[in-house]
């Protein structure tokens, strides 16, 4: 009788032994599976972050594109602004050299009246 107790209990810390390894294997899987689920979270977070990085670089090099080419068009207005000041300068001292009564209106509503009523005009 003694025998068969022994070797019930034998075989019931035997089961138990295996189902503690099996619930140990069990719970070292899910560990396992969390572990590679928050790493490819993380993996995830960091792809977006470098994302979000590369669309705000890109962007930012748009912006600066963008204000490069708006400078550079404000240099050749003010080139081309340069150019027809020179150029009316020369006509205006041109017309001046002119003794017929054609009259430069470029200039202020005083000048006008003066040199129509200059005596190179009369």
């Amino acid at each position: 009788v003694l025998g068969r107790v022994v070797e019930g209990w034998v075989r019931m810390r035997e089961r138990e032994r295996v189902e503690r390894m099996e619930r140990e294997e069990k719970e070292k899987i899910r560990k396992a599976e969390l572990e590679h689920k928050e790493m490819e979270s993380k993996k995830e977070f960091w792809m977006r972050m470098e994302f979000a990085r590369k669309v705000r670089n890109s962007n930012f090099i748009k912006a600066e594109h963008k204000r490069k080419l708006v400078k550079e068009k404000e240099i050749q207005n003010q080139k081309q602004k340069d150019i027809l000041t020179q150029e009316n300068v020369q006509n205006g001292a041109k017309s001046e050299n002119k003794t017929d009564t054609n009259l430069n209106f470029k200039g202020s509503i005083l000048d006008n009246i003066y040199e129509f009523f200059s005596p190179k005009h009369m």
